[in-house]
């Protein structure tokens, strides 16, 4: 086994792979444990920002620990986060802000 087959995923088995959105949320409640009402998993769903396999979800805070737990584990090949903003007007304070997390899986 080679090094760079972790990070190419290649060591993984067609059944050990994520390719539906039911598989992708349970990998995620596998990692919240007690955090898990701080994460909106109603907005789980299938990311079309153009490349396959993607799926994001919202959270009201970000957990760097959560992040650092999901991006080792071997079924992922990217994370992507970024906030979301209130509109204008919609007020800017902690409680209005979110963030969106793109998982990218192999």
């Amino acid at each position: 086994m080679s090094i760079f087959d972790n990070l190419l995923g290649g060591n993984l088995k067609e059944q050990e792979k994520i390719r539906t959105k039911e598989a992708s949320l349970d990998l995620i409640k596998g990692y919240l444990g007690t955090d898990e009402k701080l994460f909106d998993l109603s907005a789980h769903g299938v990311f079309k920002g153009g490349r396959e396999n993607m799926y994001k979800f919202t959270v009201k805070l970000m957990s760097l620990d959560f992040l650092n737990k999901v991006a080792k584990d071997k079924r992922i090949k990217n994370v992507f986060f970024a906030s979301r903003h209130p509109h204008p007007g919609g007020g800017t304070d902690s409680i209005s802000l979110r963030h969106k997390i793109i998982i990218e899986y192999y």
